[in-house]
């Protein structure tokens, strides 16, 4: 049987094959949201690939701009100053929770929690409200370029971002005080969507599907960029993670709420930072080194991959993007077996994939 699956994060088509209304496997047909969004960026210059390469997922377009100009500093030897380092932490996290906070909406939905869902909205609102209110738009505007930003950073931003904060942790913890340990909630996702660890190990899951397991390989711990090398965002990232033993829906659920709140812990640290910031316009090369060159950071889903190879006249003569949906989606058949088909759509959505990502 056939499921067109329509979620937050993309478009696709269910191949369900079943033995009496329980899933043996599934095929994601996808391509209704295709772009080719690596092949369009080849052979522009540096600059110009950010428009493009934020919109490969449209709830971490900041993480995939910064993965790219920090690739691009990275072969043009530019070194960026700490307040930068400081403040593009601060739009990942803010944009962490955001993304985080769909993925919440979307799964509690089947729960029925209108109060829990409420507050979630309320806590996406305030910081799509906070991004329009520093950048002037409220999804894509391409803040991030190759050594600097295009916007001033001041002290009013930093002020609206430590009021954003302080309002969403309020009702974040109300949020989590309603999730951990809710019985109901154990019952609807506690089987939904199991992933083992024999699972797990041999297709290398990444995100918080791999945090479930016990295997903390969080790129900002591991291979700390930005001002993550701070021992301060160090510590709060190391923190104990309070997960169930099973990698089920529900954990993950619980995964993903306990990382909003260490992404709340970091922004509020970076507030009290210098993070004054003045725009200036930046004159990059438009030839790039000849080489290749590849980039890794850790998105609000797991590690996103940017590779880059350019030729002896500096032009790019391939981009590769490699997402953590392309490495996640590999699990589908394992942790989807044996679930009743009128629940495929709930425990795909529980993968916390995006088809966007997978459709760049």
């Amino acid at each position: 049987m056939n499921i067109f699956y329509n979620s937050l994060f993309g478009l696709a088509e269910l191949s369900i094959r079943h033995r009496n209304k329980r899933i043996h496997s599934v095929d994601i047909l996808r391509g209704f949201t295709s772009r080719n969004i690596p092949e369009i960026c080849a052979g522009l210059e540096p600059k110009g690939v950010i428009p493009y390469i934020e919109r490969i997922e449209q709830s971490s377009h900041n993480h995939y701009a910064v993965c790219y100009c920090m690739l691009v500093e990275n072969m043009l030897d530019i070194n960026i100053s700490a307040a930068l380092s400081m403040i593009r932490t601060v739009f990942l996290e803010l944009e962490r929770t955001y993304c985080h906070t769909l993925q919440l909406i979307r799964l509690l939905g089947y729960a029925q929690v209108p109060s829990i869902v409420a507050g979630l909205y309320e806590i996406k609102n305030l910081i799509i409200d906070c991004f329009e209110n520093i950048t002037g738009h409220r999804i894509f505007h391409s803040v991030h370029i190759p050594g600097g930003l295009r916007i001033n950073f001041t002290p009013g931003n930093i002020e609206l971002v430590r009021e954003t904060v302080a309002s969403v942790g309020k009702i974040m913890q109300k949020v989590r005080d309603s999730i951990v340990g809710n019985v109901s909630l154990g019952s609807i996702f506690g089987n939904v969507a199991v992933i083992y660890p024999s699972d797990a190990n041999r297709t290398n899951l990444t995100g918080c599907l791999a945090w479930c397991g016990g295997d903390n390989n969080d790129l900002r711990i591991t291979r700390p960029y930005l001002s993550y090398k701070e021992p301060a965002i160090l510590e709060i990232l190391s923190a104990g993670r309070d997960l169930p033993d099973k990698n089920s829906a529900y954990s993950r659920i619980i995964a993903i709420v306990d990382d909003i709140g260490r992404s709340l812990d970091i922004i509020a640290f970076a507030v009290e930072q210098d993070l004054i910031y003045d725009y200036r316009n930046i004159t990059l090369s438009s030839v790039l080194p000849s080489g290749f060159y590849r980039q890794k950071i850790e998105t609000p889903r797991g590690i996103a991959v940017i590779s880059i190879k350019t030729g002896m006249a500096g032009k790019t003569e391939k981009l590769d993007v490699v997402s953590p949906s392309d490495t996640n989606i590999k699990i589908i058949n394992d942790a989807l077996r044996g679930t009743i088909v009128d629940y495929a759509q709930m425990a795909l959505d529980s993968m916390y994939v995006s088809i966007m990502e997978m459709d760049k």
